[in-house]
């Protein structure tokens, strides 16, 4: 079920398009791609008004679930599935 936050926190209803706006944490839309990964295939898009500033406030926000897991095999085969603009 997709989810803007790591397991085990609240999913998503289904949805056929989402666009989220607010102040969320910078990692959101990571995480809302890897769940709807861990259910479904393709390749989701992350689109930004800016790649650059969200790229910068990932590594500000510096997510600790991110930054133990994304090199582990599933996780990191989903993460390369991920497009951001």
């Amino acid at each position: 079920m997709p989810s803007l936050f790591p397991s085990p926190f609240p999913n998503l209803p289904d949805f056929n398009s989402l666009l989220v706006l607010g102040p969320y944490h910078a990692s959101a839309s990571i995480y809302l791609a890897l769940s709807l990964l861990s259910d479904h295939e393709g390749e989701p898009i992350i689109l930004s008004p800016s790649r650059s500033t969200l790229l910068q406030a990932l590594q500000m926000f510096n997510d600790s679930w991110l930054a133990t897991n994304s090199g582990t095999g599933k996780i990191s085969e989903r993460l390369a599935k991920i497009t951001m603009l």
